[in-house]
């Protein structure tokens, strides 16, 4: 929480990292799945079915709004399915990769 004046008067900002929503958004017993949180495209995938992740290793890069945007294995696990393919365009909400968790 920020406090910013403007013209003398305080106001409050909140901000809060759509990353960080991903895994809220995802539901019940879907801790391993990553979801697009805005619509881009897939820049690299960087792990291989089966391989194991640790929580906060990068697993894909997704370019939204002309950005690159590295996203994080929110979970321990072994990657169980990768659902999307390089250079594929996504929606959000997409599911990305599914992390079994250990």
């Amino acid at each position: 929480m920020h406090t910013v004046n403007v013209n003398g008067a305080a106001i409050e900002i909140k901000h809060t990292d759509p990353y960080a929503l991903q895994n809220m958004s995802a539901g019940a017993g879907a801790q391993g799945d990553i979801k697009a949180v805005m619509p881009g495209r897939v820049v690299k995938i960087l792990v291989q079915e089966g391989q194991d992740v640790t929580q906060g290793q990068p697993v894909l890069v997704l370019e939204a709004m002309k950005m690159e945007n590295e996203i994080k294995a929110p979970v321990a696990g072994k990657i169980e399915k990768i659902c999307v393919a390089e250079s594929a365009s996504v929606e959000s909400g997409a599911m990305l990769v599914n992390i079994e968790p250990i």
